[in-house]
């Protein structure tokens, strides 16, 4: 690689700002809050930047006043300083001027001897920490300017303006090269101009009689530094020196200290300094503001429009079984709701981590799958057998519902940082809502029109409605060449906080389809109306909205186990005693709401999992919430392509013992392990009692 490509750049700054979590960013896309005191370490990365391919150099410097003093020379000789502070600590920002002035003097050197000036740029690290800043952005921008030098704010927890800011330096660097080959005068920033210029000793002949010369013009370079201010910082470099090395045999059994691993604040800066116009630009508000409740509304209203359909399959197959059309009989027809469902759920992971790994492709995916999803409905309707109707409506149904989805809500996670837990509540009962109307319609439409027109009129209803949701569906933080490849890390499954979750989970999975596939078929069997079926739907689908709001508001300020407790209990209330006791409509509606609020609130609690899984990482993985969510929706699709064969079964099974109420019917079992399923969904409690979540 030529020479010129090649660019050494120093991050300098106070201890515990998060300078090699900045450079590890950069170097290894790995981010860790445990605290390793530095004392100097190097890398080396490639990046290309305009067409053209660099070498960076970077040091990671000691920033502890102890070690300050072992800053080598070679530090100062680097091409550029990358000069970071933390916002949420006031003094770091003061600490700049330490490392500042020992940049000046090597600026003035480098002046005196017509060498090329280092850039300098500041960071404000942890934007991330919108609740315990200390520093505002107005701040460390004026900071910055009154010397001259860029401006971003980063977070290396975050990944924000991490390749942007190395970016600018290398930027600023080749400006600087450029402009010294041309043979361009080039001049000293505000920070080394901020005092009178220095001016050299006068000679023995001029003590007694200063020359007072006539018409002398205005010299433009500063004039040399007296030879005993340097002697005068050389020398406190080398107590410095020697104090550091002191201090670092004194205290070499304690280098490494432990800091508490942050917590995630409101993510509402992440700024940058343009050096064009000298203003502050700023990432979109997360958490707030009408960017993110733009992509919150039109994620919801993808999450009614892919989920609502698949999960009002009760509706469509109680139509199948009683009209008899299809070749097969009924054998099948139960699988094909819950195959839909549950290979969108068990293809989760695989799209959340291309997602991840490849940001740049969610947006076209997206696309694609929503037009598979209506290819899947207009295929569906030409079929003439069960098979079919399982390849079409299920499978292929489910392909376009998983690539469409998932890209989507891992934007979720870059809009909402405090109010995560909500704002994932909120696109949840996004299911719910389409469940209050998706029953009630595809019944009418079913009675009217039969099953072909009726998918029909769904393919034109979601490519209609599904092109202003995907529209607005965006991200928040920009992908750069160099970032669009971003490695996953999956440590954290080999935690057991991680399989606690998922096996409960997994458990719950095994009964939350059951009642929602099976009551219009259990109205019937009581012999009540046609309407019956929709309504208790309508009904579980209204209590969702209810619940996965709450649930979501909840997890933001408790520990998920509570929060599955919560759920579990009313669940397990709902079947063994509302379900099991039913024998009127009312009974069936009481039912409906109880197991809409407790167990459509289930995934809620997804978010506080996965914070809980994250704060049990002994390292500082760079796990992705996304991806996390996805492996428990593999989880609750394993239980959701189980239980739809299972409960066919379940139900075939004539009870031969005498009991009251649903209890004394055919669907007895059903009900019976529906109740013991979401039980042992409340694993994740127990995981809790013995603090293994």
């Amino acid at each position: 690689m030529d020479g010129s490509n090649k660019i050494s750049i120093t991050v300098c700054g106070d201890g515990g700002c998060g300078k090699s979590s900045i450079t590890l960013r950069l170097v290894r896309s790995q981010w860790t809050h445990e605290y390793d005191p530095t004392i100097e370490d190097s890398y080396s990365v490639t990046r290309t930047i305009d067409g053209v391919t660099y070498s960076l150099n970077l040091t990671d410097t000691a920033g502890q006043e102890e070690y300050r003093g072992l800053w080598s020379s070679s530090n100062l000789h680097s091409d550029a300083f990358l000069l970071v502070y933390d916002i949420t600590q006031a003094n770091s920002l003061d600490a700049l001027e330490h490392f500042n002035s020992l940049i000046d003097m090597e600026r003035e050197t480098r002046f005196e001897q017509g060498g090329v000036l280092p850039v300098c740029m500041v960071a404000g690290n942890k934007c991330d920490l919108q609740a315990m800043r200390q520093v505002s952005a107005k701040d460390g921008l004026q900071w910055a300017k009154s010397r001259g030098y860029g401006f971003m704010e980063t977070s290396a927890r975050e990944m924000v303006n991490i390749e942007e800011t190395f970016a600018l330096l290398v930027r600023k660097v080749v400006a600087s090269r450029a402009q010294h080959v041309r043979g361009e005068p080039q001049e000293l920033p505000s920070s080394t101009a901020r005092t009178e210029p220095l001016t050299p000793l006068p000679a023995d002949t001029e003590k007694e009689f200063p020359s007072q010369p006539q018409n002398e013009q205005p010299s433009e370079r500063p004039k040399k530094q007296r030879w005993w201010q340097k002697l005068k910082c050389w020398c406190n470099h080398t107590l410095n020196i020697m104090d550091s090395t002191t201090a670092l045999r004194n205290n070499s059994s304690a280098v490494t200290s432990r800091r508490n691993s942050y917590e995630l604040g409101d993510f509402e800066t992440g700024q940058q300094w343009s050096e064009q116009n000298h203003e502050v630009q700023s990432l979109p508000r997360a958490d707030g503001g009408k960017d993110a409740w733009m992509l919150l509304g039109a994620c919801f209203l993808l999450e009614a429009l892919v989920w609502g359909f698949p999960f009002s399959f009760g509706i469509f197959q109680d139509y199948y079984i009683n009209q008899n059309l299809f070749e097969g009989g009924e054998g099948g027809i139960a699988a094909i709701g819950t195959t839909a469902t549950g290979l969108m759920y068990f293809a989760a992971p695989f799209v959340a981590v291309a997602g991840q790994r490849w940001p740049q492709y969610r947006r076209p995916t997206m696309w694609t799958g929503a037009a598979i999803i209506v290819l899947s409905l207009i295929g569906a309707s030409f079929c003439t057998t069960v098979p079919g109707l399982l390849a079409t409506e299920g499978v292929l149904y489910a392909i376009g519902g998983v690539i469409t989805y998932f890209p989507a809500i891992q934007y979720i996670d870059e809009w909402f940082i405090m109010k995560k837990g909500l704002a994932y509540g909120v696109v949840w009962a996004g299911t719910g809502s389409a469940g209050i109307v998706v029953p009630f319609f595809s019944q009418w439409l079913l009675d009217s029109f039969g099953f072909r027109t009726t998918l029909r009129v769904w393919a034109i209803i979601l490519a209609v409605m599904m092109t202003p949701a995907l529209y607005f569906i965006k991200g928040r933080l920009p992908v750069t060449g160099s970032s669009a490849f971003r490695p996953v890390d999956l440590g954290y499954m080999k935690r057991a906080a991680f399989w606690v979750f998922w096996i409960s989970i997994m458990f719950e999975g095994l009964g939350y389809f059951v009642p929602t596939y099976w009551l219009p078929s259990f109205a019937r069997s009581l012999n009540m109306p046609s309407f019956v079926g929709p309504l208790g739907l309508a009904l579980y689908n209204v209590a969702v909205v209810v619940g996965a709001v709450s649930m979501g508001a909840l997890v933001d300020h408790c520990h998920a186990g509570t929060a599955s407790l919560v759920s579990t209990v009313g669940q397990m209330l709902a079947i063994f005693v509302f379900w099991g006791l039913t024998s009127t409509q009312p009974m069936l509606y009481v039912f409906s709401l109880m197991w809409g609020v407790f167990a459509g609130s289930w995934a809620a609690t997804w978010t506080g999992a996965a914070a809980a899984i994250r704060n049990k990482e002994p390292t500082g993985s760079n796990m992705d919430i996304t991806t996390v969510i996805a492996l428990f929706a593999a989880a609750k699709g394993v239980g959701s392509v189980i239980s739809g064969p299972l409960s066919e079964k379940l139900v075939d099974i004539q009870a031969n013992w005498q009991a009251a109420y649903a209890y004394g019917t055919s669907y007895a079992g059903l009900i019976v392990f529906t109740g013991v399923a979401v039980t042992l969904g409340g694993l994740a409690w127990v995981g809790r009692l013995v603090r293994l979540v």
